[in-house]
Parts: structure tokens; sequence; C-alpha cells
């Protein structure tokens, strides 16, 4: 091994050898071997000193043993191996090589970059290592810079292997003994000073290379880095023996240094794959395949898709700017050490596309876009680090654009969990702080970047769940996003769903659908995504919305629209008809006595006559049943007598009717427990004798009901023929459980925000041919009404096939 220091009280060169340093060296070898002290020096002999001494030296270091033991050969070299080859190694089962970088801070191996080139030009994995000369001058972190410096950094290119400390018997009797005259409490300081800054210049702990005899002599059995890996020394046929103090096993064992390698021959301990995730940092290199729109890539003005292939290759497909794409041109390999791959944008403010990737060892990286692919240009330039560690914690990384208005576009990070932040970039090509996005979106697969997708000038999310739903994540330009509401269903025939760019240049954001076929689906988008209403209208101010009970009833006195009652503070029941403006006419007393009731409740036809009903509820629980008669005048009050229907209904905080939810014909009761449960109870379309006009009741909702300040029940108001629910929260979002039909309610979805101020929600009169209207009154009395759309417009038309990407 090449003795920097020795070398430089001889020539006062510490790269040119001092003369008869072969000799020495092998001599000094062979006398530990002799005395059983474990593991030889390795050897380290630099550049020619003659012809004598090359040829000594070559004769030395040729391969004599052949034996081997099981497993993945490997070897290590040094400037004392002058012409390694490289091809008979490979040949002969080495796939995997250390070669000498440097030693103590004044000696760079003149052969490394030959070696450790020639050793990556065959496919092996490939390190560098350092002989440590532990003194009192010379600290662990200044031998370490001296490494890293030269040739000991670490690459995430699943290539490389990680740096490696050779710490061994002191060669230089000036040196002092053979633990360099450290306490074992100064050698693992000086140890741990070197892991350390290695470490803070590479992301990686260094492996350490050492025999159990040194270790234990001169560390004084130190356990403190058994987190470390170990490669182990020892020239033995029978096995690696004794692990030092700290480690149960061993990483990597040097056998032998007389064969059947040049230099010393080593073995991995474990699998191929487990040798490939050492390298990677103990990840497994991610071979599936992945799609992404980066945007404009080669700068023609038209957004592109690059293509990562199940072997690692990257592919660029430049777009058409009608929704299709040329064929292919590949512009990388290796991309496997990366299991996200994220749609940047212009990362870095020079007004190229960029890419961001993070590697299986959870460290983020930057690629800055050229604006150029070509025959001479991969259109990105060398990868920059800026993220150290860490960024594995989160499921998806997504590329949004713009998210909170500042002109830079910023990155989607998604825990599994279902937390979210949003990651603002600092338009230099590094990210900026992280700000909270989400908090429960661990429902959703995956997500997409969409742009500005309902054209309100704010970038937005879709995110699909395992069902094949997509929702749509409104955008609020301040960094964070609505919880969500589906635009459509059947997407899960797709790999992956990509948006956030223009594909047929219409000024509109698209989405495209990636099948398991390979083939591309385009989907044009519309600039317009429904919540389920247009913008509401002020009708005024209502002196009803102070009443002690309000209730909207379909159509009570026969005339086609829906209509309202209400219960004054004193107890009496006024009727005010609908007109098919939203708006009511003058009210009608219809009754008297009706305080007794703390809940008054429409329920359609409950009994089966063709009539719209009433069902009431006491504080002690009792529910009473008004059976209506379609006849509202002076002289009719428009129910017939009260009959009791149920007792021990006052455990609940709101009873809601709900309309039909079985798909029976016949409408159904919800009913909201203290607990936050959802009851449904069937109705059975009769009302007489011992029937009360609904079956045993079922849990449906269990939990959380409560967090809701009322649910309302609206029809159909999505348009596919089935009842809906709403509700809204104290914190303004407006939600609806869609109805399946069979009784059962579709997960929670927002279709609005800022409706914490309204105290009430119903169904709104309107014409029998109009839309349906929704109705508002806030706490001021101000009633408000909004048409509904029936949540038509998804954000983008039907889905056209384009262009087959290619297999792989």
């Amino acid at each position: 091994m090449g003795q920097g220091l020795e070398r430089l009280e001889a020539t006062n060169d510490p790269q040119t050898p001092a003369p008869g340093e072969t000799a020495e060296r092998l001599a000094a070898e062979r006398s530990l071997v002799s005395a059983g002290l474990a593991a030889p020096l390795r050897s380290g002999t630099p550049a020619e000193t003659g012809a004598a001494e090359a040829q000594a030296a070559q004769k030395a270091a040729a391969p004599l043993a052949t034996w081997k033991p099981a497993g993945i050969q490997g070897m290590d070299v040094s400037s004392h191996q002058t012409a390694v080859n490289w091809s008979r190694a490979w040949n002969q089962g080495a796939r995997f090589a250390y070669v000498k970088a440097t030693e103590h801070t004044t000696y760079k191996n003149p052969r490394y970059s030959s070696q450790y080139n020639g050793a990556s030009s065959v496919g092996m994995y490939r390190g560098a290592y350092h002989f440590a000369i532990p003194t009192r001058d010379s600290s662990g972190a200044a031998q370490a810079n001296f490494f890293v410096n030269n040739g000991g950094g670490w690459s995430a290119d699943g290539r490389t292997l990680p740096p490696l400390l050779d710490i061994e018997y002191n060669p230089y009797p000036d040196l002092g003994n053979t633990c360099y005259d450290f306490t074992p409490a100064q050698m693992v300081s000086w140890i741990r000073d070197f892991s350390n800054t290695v470490r803070a210049r590479t992301g990686r702990l260094p492996m350490i290379y050492t025999t159990a005899d040194w270790w234990n002599r001169c560390t004084g059995n130190s356990t403190a880095f058994a987190n470390h890996p170990l490669h182990i020394a020892r020239y033995s046929t029978s096995g690696p023996g004794a692990m030092p103090a700290g480690w149960k096993t061993y990483n990597v064992w040097q056998y032998s240094s007389t064969g059947p390698f040049e230099g010393d021959s080593n073995v991995w301990r474990g699998s191929a794959d487990d040798l490939a995730r050492f390298a990677m940092n103990g990840a497994s290199p991610d071979w599936t395949r992945k799609v992404l729109s980066p945007g404009d890539f080669n700068g023609d003005g038209r957004p592109d898709l690059l293509t990562r292939r199940a072997d690692g290759t990257l592919w660029f497909h430049a777009g058409t700017g009608s929704g299709g794409f040329s064929s292919p041109r590949q512009i990388g390999s290796g991309w496997q050490v990366f299991n996200a791959l994220v749609t940047a944008g212009d990362y870095n403010g020079d007004g190229r596309a960029d890419i961001v990737a993070r590697h299986v060892d959870g460290d983020l990286y930057f690629y800055a876009g050229t604006g150029t692919v070509s025959a001479a240009s991969e259109g990105y330039r060398p990868a920059v680090v800026i993220g150290r560690g860490g960024w594995g914690e989160f499921r998806h990384l997504v590329g949004i654009g713009d998210s909170n208005g500042d002109g830079r576009p910023d990155i989607l990070a998604v825990r599994p969990n279902g937390s979210a932040v949003v990651y603002r970039s600092t338009g230099t090509g590094a990210h900026g702080p992280a700000v909270p996005a989400s908090g429960d979106w661990w429902r959703f697969a995956d997500f997409s970047g969409t742009g500005d997708f309902n054209g309100d000038g704010r970038v937005d999310v879709v995110a699909r769940t395992g069902d094949g739903r997509l929702w749509f994540l409104q955008g609020s330009g301040g960094g964070s996003f609505a919880p969500g509401h589906v635009i459509g269903t059947g997407w899960s025939i797709y790999g992956s769903v990509l948006g956030g760019s223009d594909f047929n240049g219409d000024g509109r954001t698209d989405l495209l659908g990636l099948g398991s076929d390979s083939r591309v689906w385009f989907y044009q988008g519309t600039g317009s995504v429904s919540e389920g209403y247009d913008a509401g209208a002020r009708r005024g101010t209502v002196a009803w919305a102070q009443q002690k009970l309000v209730t909207a009833t379909p159509d009570f006195n026969s005339d086609g629209i829906a209509d309202l009652l209400t219960v004054a503070s004193d107890g009496v029941l006024w009727f005010q008809p609908g007109k098919a403006n939203g708006t009511y006419g003058t009210r009608i007393r219809i009754g008297s006595g009706w305080q007794i009731y703390s809940e008054l409740t429409a329920v359609g036809d409950f009994n089966g006559d063709r009539r719209n009903d009433l069902i009431a509820r006491k504080p002690d629980g009792t529910l009473w049943f008004y059976a209506g008669t379609g006849r509202v005048s002076a002289t009719s009050e428009g129910y017939a007598k009260v009959v009791r229907i149920g007792t021990g209904w006052n455990d609940y905080t709101q009873v809601l009717g709900a309309g039909d939810l079985t798909g029976d014909g016949r409408p159904d009761l919800l009913a909201r427990d203290r607990a936050g449960n959802l009851w449904r109870y069937n109705g059975t379309g009769a009302v007489r004798g011992s029937n009360e006009g609904y079956t045993k009741r079922a849990l449906i909702g269990r939990g959380g009901w409560d967090g809701f300040t009322a649910l309302a029940a609206p029809g159909d108001y999505d348009g596919d023929g089935r009842n809906d629910v709403l509700g809204w929260a104290p914190d303004g979002r407006l939600s609806l459980w869609r109805g399946a039909g069979n009784g059962l309610l579709g997960i929670h979805e927002t279709v609005g925000t800022g409706w914490g101020s309204f105290t009430r929600l119903f169904p709104a009169p309107s014409a029998a041919n109009g839309r349906n209207m929704l109705g508002a009154v806030d706490r001021t009395g101000n009633y408000y009404t909004y048409p509904l759309t029936g949540m038509q417009q998804e954000g983008y038309r039907q889905g056209v096939r384009r262009d087959v990407l290619p297999q792989g």
C-alpha cells in the first residue's frame, strides 16, 4: 500500500515512491501474517520505480491462489496493481471493486481514475477507500475531507459502493505502536470524527475495513460503530472468524491477497439483489414503468412526455400539439435508482422545464432542463442533490405549478396517513419551506397536478381512489386545496393519469389516461368544473328564519311546487306556499299548540296515499305522524289527525326525511345520534295499526356525523337519478354524500366552502319543468337560492384514443 509519509521523508513528494518501498511493504505483510496478526496490509505501491522494481511488483501482485468462497466475488486494488485486467476479473466472477483513493492528507493514488473507471467499464459496482493514518496532527475530519475531495464521494447512481475507511495496523514504526500510540478512547474519537464528516459530505456512513484483533485491541472493544457496514479481513479458507466488537456479522470478507483476483480478493455476504440495495443505501431499485409530462421539454412550445421504462432507461416523446406524441428517443439510463419522478416546471427560473427525482434512498435530486433534446443533448444537466434523506416518508410527490401566486412552481408531498404539505420553490432549483396543504387525503391512490383546471386562475389537483373515482381538489391560491369532489368514475382502467399541460393548444389544461396496453387517451379540458350549483341569488330578508321550527316540504297543497312550514314561539303553525321563482307567498295559519315539538320533519309521501306528510318529535322521544291531505286553505289545515308512531327517538340530534334511498319507491328516514352515528329507517309506505311506517334501523355511518351543523336532503343533487344528502360544517365546508340507490351513501365529498354562515339548507321551490334549487338562510335572515346543475361539468370532454407508447 502506498505510504505517503514515508515517501515524503525519502523524496519530498508523497506521490514519488521511495527506493525499496515495494520490498519493504511485501516483507511487512509477510511478517504480520506469520505472526498471526490477522489480515496482512493491503498492497499499495504507486508508480514504477524502475524496470526491476516494476517487474517485482507485478510478480508479487499476480494472482496465485484459485480458491474462492461461495458468494458474490469482488476485489480491491491500489497503485501497486499497475495494469489490472478488468475483463479477466469480470470473467472470473468479480462483480465489485474497491479502489484506493487516498492516504493521510498527503497521498493520492495516481492510478485511481483509470482503475475506478476500468471497474465501471465492465459493469462492476465500484467504490473508493482511504487508508487511515490516525495522528494527533491529522484529525479524522481532515482526512475524511481529503478523501472525499479526491475520489471518496458517493453517487446515487445505483453502481457506487459507500466510502470505505481502511483502519488497521500501523505500518510506520516512527508513528508509534500498532495503534499509532492512541488510547482506545482517542482512536474511537478519531474514527467517529472521520465517519461523521464522510456522512455529512456524502450522505452515507462509511464502511469500515479492519481485523477483529486490531479493532478490539486499539478501540478497546468499542461497539460504537455497529451501525456501520463492516469489511472484515482474515486470510483463511475456514471463514472470516470472530467479528470485531459491536458487529454480529459482516458485509464484505477479504479472504486473500494472493488471488484469485489481482490485488486483494473479497466476497459479498448476500445476494446480488442485496448488493444492489447496498449500493443504493439499503433501498431496492425501482424497476416499474413511470410516465410524466414535464411540459415543453425540448423548447418547441408543445408539451411532451417522458417515460422511464422497466429497464431504467429514460425516453422522450415530443408532443405534436394536438394531443398526440411522436416516436420516442432515449435520453438516459440508470433511472431505476429513482422511485418518484416529478414534473417540476421551470424550477430554477431559467425558462426551461426541469425534473425533480427522488432516489430510493430518500434523497431528492434536481435535473435542470436545457430546452434541447437531440442526438447530442439529453435535455438535462447533471443531477444536483437538493434534499438529503427523509423524502422517503412521502408516498406521493407531485409537481403542481405555482400554488401560492409567487410565480414559482411548487411540489406537493403526501404522507401515507393522508397529511400533505406543499414545498414552495425558491426559483433557484431548490425547494423552500413546507406549508400544510391537507390532513385527510389518505383515501387517494395517486395524484396529478392539473394546472388551472376550472378556469379560476388557481392551480388544482386531481386524485384517484382505488375504486376508479377521479376527484377534483380545487386550489385556494394560497397553497392549500379543498378536500375535493368526484368528477368521474371508471378511471381505474388507467395505470397513470397525467395533467398540468395544454396538450392540444386551446388554452385549457387537459388530462391523459395511460392504459395497461400503453395506449394514450386524451381528455380535452373544458376549463369548467361544477360543484353542483351555480352562483347564489339573494332573495331578501325573511322573518320566518327566526321561527322556532322551520321545514321545507315537498308540495303540500297540490300545486306542484315545494312549500314551507314554520312554527312560531307561541306554537302557531304557518304555511307559506312556494313560488316557481324560488320565493314564498303569503303565510296562512294552519294550526296551534305545536310548541310541544322539538323538531318538525317533512318526509314526503310516507303512507303511500300520494300526498306529502309530516313527522314531529317531542322532547320525550315520542314520534308523531301527520298525514297530509293535499289541501291547504282557510278551512283546511292540510293534515289529518296525529298518530303516534314511535318512542325512544330522543337519542337523536336530527331526524331527516331523506326521500327514497333504497330504490323501492318509498321515502326513508335518516337519524343522527349523539355519538355521531347515522342510522337509516326504511319506509314501508304504510302507517296504520301496528305499522309505524318504517322498519328496524340500520347503521350506515359510524362516527363523525356530529361534526356537521346539520344535514339536508336536496333530492337528486348530482343528476344520477338517486337521492343524495348534504351537510355543512362550522368551518364552512359543504359536503355531499351521493346515494347509491341501495340504502347506502357514498364517501364524503366537499362541494363548496364558505357555507358556515348559513343556519338552514333545504330544497327551495322551483317550477316543475325548471332546475331544482337549493335554499339557504344565514344568521341574519338573508335568504339565497342556488340553482342546481346536476354536477354535469366535470372539467373534460369524452376521451379520445391517441398514440401507443412503446412497451417496457
